[in-house]
């Protein structure tokens, strides 16, 4: 897809300036309000969007009970459920909940289509968004 607007998010508190935003169409913001703008100006456009968020989205189930709150794998051994981890994770879990609202009142509530990719990493959460036709 050589028009694919390609857009990644880095969560944070928005108040202490530590979210930002970049597009591959030279665009970037500190704001999921511009964040949100911009891929609606270019979904109106008529251009498919690939929008990525860096933070924890999830949390991994393991069958060692002692293991729930552990370093998922490839993480060391840095609990995902120490401060940053949670912190992050709700962060994320909030503004991404927030963006489809801002979507919303862009007005392109009825014309987005969202897939997730078969496999998330623990980082990222691979989103592509495109008009439906």
């Amino acid at each position: 897809m050589q028009n694919l607007v390609v857009v990644c998010a880095d969560v944070g508190s928005v108040a202490k300036g530590n979210f930002g935003w970049w597009s591959n169409r030279e665009e970037s913001g500190t704001r999921p309000l511009t964040l949100a703008h911009h891929v609606a100006t270019m979904l109106n456009s008529g251009f498919p969007v690939a929008l990525g968020l860096e933070c924890p989205l999830f949390v991994p189930l393991v069958e060692d009970e002692c293991m729930l709150t552990s370093a998922r794998p490839g993480e060391r051994t840095r609990a995902w459920s120490a401060g940053a981890g949670c912190g992050a994770l709700a962060t994320g879990i909030v503004q991404t909940a927030w963006l489809p609202q801002r979507f919303d009142a862009e007005q392109l509530g009825g014309h987005l289509r969202f897939c997730l990719g078969p496999r998330l990493s623990n980082l990222v959460l691979g989103c592509y968004c495109g008009r439906r036709s």
